[in-house]
């Protein structure tokens, strides 16, 4: 057997943050959203304001995405059944 560390490197420092806990509600996500935007009002200022809270926005959107696939996916099927299945949320 191989005793390999892989190593991800992640691009999102939005998930990178919220992944750094082992359990979050989705309440907890959108805390650590507002914390971020917060942060970003507080501490940068012009054009960098914006950049930031797109990129904040651009990256908080790609996860909301990837959330809403997967349960198209996996959970409406188990709710509901794979003959009713909608993919409209």
């Amino acid at each position: 057997m191989f005793n390999r560390k892989q190593s991800i490197t992640v691009h999102n420092s939005f998930f990178n943050s919220i992944s750094s806990k082992s359990e979050y509600n989705w309440v907890d996500i959108e805390v650590e959203y507002y914390r971020r935007l917060l942060r970003i009002i507080d501490n940068v200022s012009g054009s960098g304001q914006l950049k930031a809270i797109k990129k904040l926005n651009f990256e908080a959107d790609l996860i909301f995405q990837k959330f809403e696939g997967y349960l198209v996916q996996n959970v409406i099927p188990k709710i509901f059944g794979k003959e009713n299945r909608s993919t409209e949320l």
